[in-house]
């Protein structure tokens, strides 16, 4: 009696679908000019790649890394959910304020999701890119 209703309670948990977002990432403007420098040497947190053109800027809470360049367009990552995307790169645009430069945040978008999915049930791959070739690709390597 009781192994049937652990069964049913296993075969319940096995039809549930489990999406995990592991990261996300958005941009946005700055509206001003940034002197990547000046950033690196006064700045928290920091380290300058001048042959990349961009400064790395991490921040703890929430959880991100923030890729500033000098135009304005900063590139956040790292970030779980929707709101720490935001949270994030409201906290970069603060930290930027505080040393002295104009930044208004504009043109915020999430640019892409990284996630994983758990399916109750198996996709075979070839057959599923064959059918859906606009929105699918496989690429088999050893």
């Amino acid at each position: 009696m009781n192994d049937t209703k652990e069964e049913e309670q296993e075969s319940a948990e096995v039809d549930e679908v489990d999406i995990h977002i592991s990261n996300i990432m958005c941009d946005f403007l700055t509206r001003c000019h940034l002197n990547l420098r000046q950033i690196a040497n006064n700045g928290a947190n920091v380290v300058y790649r001048r042959e990349q053109g961009a400064v790395f800027m991490r921040i703890r809470n929430p959880q991100a890394t923030a890729t500033i360049r000098s135009s304005g367009h900063i590139t956040v990552t790292g970030s779980t959910s929707e709101e720490d995307a935001k949270k994030a790169c409201r906290r970069v645009g603060r930290c930027l304020q505080k040393l002295g430069f104009n930044v208004r945040m504009r043109r915020f978008r999430i640019t892409n999701v990284l996630g994983n999915v758990t399916l109750p049930f198996g996709i075979k791959l070839v057959p599923f890119t064959e059918n859906h070739p606009k929105i699918c690709r496989f690429v088999f390597t050893w």
